[in-house]
């Protein structure tokens, strides 16, 4: 069942069809109001039509979700032009032709060619619309913007609109436009956008008094009966001085705008409209507001520790490389070798990458690599055997970020539990592939089983193991294999 949920839950959340689909089925839904032949053969014959139609469309989006293949610009351009734009326009000419062949369906058909250009351009609009959503820097810093907007400043932003429509739909306003000079209209309609907004905006002291103390205070210290008893103390208190303030504004007099501008008496039940719609809209507002003020929280907490955490991997990364690697001068000392000049210009190279780029969040492939080729001449330096080394590397985007120090766990195991424990050398195998911020590492070495065994819990790959877990979640999978020959695969979704 798990799985079932999981597969579900990755197709919404990997495919862009069903959102074209729901599109198709609004048109079709329109389309069975329009007809006013209601039920359910008008709206699946509607939407079956749509799709036949429109059938392009959802291939080309399935393809493009796919991603199996790149496709150039020219490629993409002609399929998009055929799929959006050639191909349904053929199919609806040539139903529309062919309609009495079709009996039964021609009721479902457009009855004219512009509900199909609608529909049409409709879904040109939403293709772009997403891509625009989804990839555009601008809407990106608009959307951030617009979550980091207080609840205040909204609502300045949202009674300012609604204070500059609001004269313009006002009957009596139309009536005195039609009959005062242009001059004297302006100067009443720039007197009164701000008596308007100050009578509406004057509602928020009924959200803000119900949010920061009621709310806050009232109901999380003496429970729900006191905060209900106040948030009624609140409207009867506070709404007939609001109103006796409404009414010495002359906009009350000149235009209807608000209840009172009728003639109602202040503590007529009219009059109590507003104070009580704002205090149910705003206690659902007020529980969305506190519950993301604590999901944020929960979630800074939550990165805190997993970069304490991290920064705790990469402080063991160092001494274990630094043992390792003295190890490795040291054999080359016991031996007085004419190596070991070049052995330890190479180690601080490598210590220098470890110290100044280990500590980054991320470093390109080009730098990581060029670290695994360093320390695979090292330890050509150091080792004795005969041993066959082969690093491939296919790589798309060598600027590509990756976490630093995260391969090297495996190169550091070939040699320690394959290579250097086995008296007749052996070989090692690299290859490393990035495609479409795809990385595929597989590093495959020689094993001597007779008296010994390889340990996959050892502090290298354990400390591999929980930084993918924090680093790439549910975006890696690491496979140990130990056969005649051990293997490691890594897949990352970078």
């Amino acid at each position: 069942m798990k799985d079932f949920v999981a597969k579900v839950k990755g197709f919404f959340l990997n495919s862009s069809v069903w959102l074209y689909a729901g599109f198709i089925l609004f048109c079709a839904y329109y389309q069975m109001q329009v007809s006013r032949e209601l039920g359910w053969g008008s709206m699946v014959g509607n939407f079956f039509l749509l799709t036949l139609i429109f059938i392009s469309v959802l291939i080309f989006i399935s393809l493009e979700d796919a991603k199996k293949q790149k496709w150039t610009p020219r490629f993409f351009w002609i399929f998009w032009i055929f799929s959006f734009i050639i191909l349904p326009c053929i199919l609806i000419l040539t139903i529309q032709s062919i309609n009495v062949l079709i009996t039964g369906f021609d009721a479902f058909l457009p009855k004219n060619i512009i509900q199909y250009f609608l529909i049409n351009a409709g879904l040109v609009i939403v293709y772009w619309l997403l891509k625009w959503t989804g990839n555009d820097t601008s809407f990106i810093l608009i959307t951030n913007r617009l979550k980091n907007l207080s609840f205040f400043k909204l609502t300045i932003i949202l009674v300012s609109m609604g204070s500059l429509m609001l004269p313009l739909i006002s009957n009596k306003f139309q009536e005195m436009s039609s009959t005062d000079p242009m001059g004297t209209t302006m100067i009443k309609y720039i007197s009164f956008v701000p008596q308007i907004f100050l009578i509406y905006f004057s509602y928020y002291l009924f959200y803000y008094i119900n949010h920061h103390f009621l709310f806050k205070h009232v109901f999380q210290q003496k429970g729900i009966i006191a905060y209900l008893l106040g948030c009624i103390g609140l409207v009867l208190f506070l709404t007939p001085l609001l109103n006796s303030f409404f009414l010495l504004l002359p906009v009350m007099r000149d235009l209807s705008i608000h209840p009172l501008g009728t003639g109602i008496n202040l503590f007529n039940d009219i009059a109590y409209f507003f104070p009580i719609l704002v205090m149910l809209l705003s206690f659902p507002i007020i529980i969305l507001i506190e519950w993301n003020k604590k999901t944020r929280a929960i979630q800074e907490l939550k990165n805190e520790k997993t970069q304490a955490e991290l920064n705790l991997l990469k402080q063991q990364i160092n001494p274990h490389f630094f043992f390792n690697t003295l190890n490795n001068l040291y054999a080359l000392s016991l031996d007085k070798s004419d190596l070991a000049p070049e052995a330890i210009l190479k180690l601080s190279k490598l210590m220098r990458y470890v110290i100044y780029k280990g500590s980054q969040n991320g470093v390109t492939l080009s730098e990581e690599v060029a670290y695994l080729k360093d320390y695979l001449d090292l330890q050509n330096l150091r080792i004795h055997t005969l041993v066959t080394i082969n690093f491939q590397t296919q790589i798309e985007n060598e600027d590509q970020l990756i976490a630093p120090l995260l391969l090297i766990n495996l190169v550091e195991n070939a040699f320690k539990h394959g290579i250097e424990p086995s008296d007749s050398g052996g070989f090692i195998t690299i290859i490393l592939k990035e495609e479409n911020s795809k990385l595929s590492f597989v590093c495959e070495n020689s094993f001597d089983f007779e008296g010994q065994s390889y340990d996959i819990n050892g502090i290298g790959l354990t400390n591999l193991k929980r930084r993918l877990e924090l680093r790439y979640p549910d975006r890696h999978v690491l496979q140990l294999n130990i056969n005649e020959t051990f293997k490691a695969v890594l897949d990352i979704c970078l």
